[in-house]
């Protein structure tokens, strides 16, 4: 007669131990990978306000602007917009590396 069994976590059979154990250790790594993910994605994305400190790199000022705008008529805009994009385009990957690691197991 063969044993008809359903296990739980309350079971003490060695072989549903070791499935048990093998199940609780797959969560837990897996869990752990994805908030290593997670956490590595977000310092990154955080990084980017810090790139370029004001004590090194300080803020624009009108009149710096106006002689820019004057000497150099649409470099500026066109310096900003390849630094948007460059930005845009690398948080648009981290994002999507982040929901990836969000829909993993």
């Amino acid at each position: 007669m063969k044993d008809i069994h359903t296990c739980s976590y309350y079971c003490d059979r060695p072989e549903c131990i070791k499935a048990q154990r093998d199940d609780l250790r797959e969560r837990l790594f897996a869990d752990e990978a994805k908030q290593d993910a997670i956490d590595n994605i977000l310092q990154r994305l955080e990084s980017w306000g810090k790139a370029y400190p004001t004590d090194i790199f300080r803020e624009i000022t009108d009149e710096d602007r106006n002689w820019l705008h004057e000497t150099r008529p649409g470099l500026m805009d066109r310096i900003a917009a390849g630094m948007g994009r460059h930005m845009y385009s690398q948080i648009a990957k981290d994002i999507a590396a982040l929901v990836e690691a969000l829909e993993s197991k």
